[in-house]
């Protein structure tokens, strides 16, 4: 793998985007197109949530997020 390779891995609730620290210092990163487009939609899902404020938070700290989220 090329060290400045973006990965993905979608698990049943995550996208995982693991972006190497050598592509963060070095200011760019290898990315295919089908992982831009699954960035790219997740992006555009998140955006609709904020939009729409399907959204919770900010929190201090994790008792409140906790309690927040159980609401």
């Amino acid at each position: 793998m090329n060290m400045t390779q973006v990965t993905l891995e979608k698990t049943h609730d995550f996208l995982i985007l693991k972006i190497p620290l050598k592509s963060i210092d070095d200011g760019k990163a290898d990315l295919s197109e089908r992982d831009r487009d699954i960035i790219d939609n997740a992006i555009s899902e998140g955006l609709a949530d904020i939009e729409a404020s399907r959204v919770f938070g900010p929190f201090t700290n994790s008792a409140e997020a906790e309690r927040g989220l159980s609401k």
